[in-house]
């Protein structure tokens, strides 16, 4: 039997410290390594999520040139246009029915945005943000690009003018030329010499004797008349007969409605 000079409480305690003390260390080590786990778990999570939801700062945005938005206009831009997020002039006027068709197709409205270009000229809508000389050869185009030309004819009683709304759209938007005469025959007389002037004239003429009109006119040559009783019917009826002269009664069609159809004549 060893004789240990040992005193056996002594080393039991030290025996019972170093197992606290390693239990202990393994125990934050442990701890330390599920922090750091999590930690790194989180941020990937995170990122991920970031990457999956872009911000919307980054989503494109579809200018709309249109200034006047109504329903058929947006069911138009939305056949061929993917984009979620359409700007629009800041003096745009946007019918009630255009909003719910935007509201029921998701789209959100921006004012007054710089817009990123989107090209509709393939199915599936490319995006690309328009660069600084992209904007500049637009810019170029644009004032190198003619105003189109229109003719606003008035034969109405001494007292009423050509609609106002109607006329400052006109000259807003187009190198715009009035005449006014007393006398419906004379004044289809005039409309037919300006347009053998000019093929690409186009006529808007405001009149109460619109039937009348409209025979006086087709009678001509070079005169291509349609009468516009609503907006959706000279649509249409501007289209089908590849128009140059568009009568309207203003008593039968109000300054609104008058303004769609001007607006729809002259981008034709």
């Amino acid at each position: 039997m060893n004789n240990w000079n040992v005193d056996i409480d002594e080393l039991v305690g030290k025996i019972m410290a170093d197992l606290r003390e390693s239990s202990s260390a393994t125990t934050a080590q442990k701890a330390s390594a599920a922090l750091s786990h999590d930690f790194k778990a989180l941020h990937a999570s995170d990122s991920g999520r970031r990457e999956d939801k872009p911000s919307l700062e980054s989503e494109s945005v579809f200018a709309v040139a249109e200034r006047v938005i109504v329903v058929d206009v947006v069911r138009r831009l939305a056949a061929s246009v993917d984009a979620k997020r359409w700007s629009f002039s800041p003096n745009a006027v946007i019918t009630p029915s255009a909003k719910d068709e935007l509201k029921k197709l998701g789209v959100e409205l921006v004012v007054g945005r710089s817009p990123v270009a989107v090209s509709t000229s393939a199915s599936n809508v490319s995006r690309e943000t328009a660069s600084p000389s992209a904007i500049q050869k637009t810019a170029s185009v644009s004032k190198t690009t003619p105003s189109p030309r229109v003719l606003a004819a008035t034969h109405l009683p001494e007292k009423e003018n050509f609609p106002a709304t109607v006329r400052e759209y006109l000259v807003r938007n187009a190198e715009t030329q009035e005449i006014r005469l007393d006398c419906l025959k004379e004044t289809t007389k005039r409309i037919a010499e300006e347009l053998e002037k000019d093929k690409s004239l186009k006529v808007v003429l405001a009149t109460h004797d619109a039937a009348i009109g409209s025979v006086w006119a087709n009678r001509l040559s070079g005169v291509r008349a349609v009468v516009a009783f609503s907006f959706e019917q000279a649509k249409r009826d501007l289209a089908a007969t590849n128009a140059n002269v568009a009568i309207v009664d203003p008593r039968d069609v109000g300054p609104y409605p008058f303004r769609q159809i001007v607006d729809y004549f002259l981008r034709r």
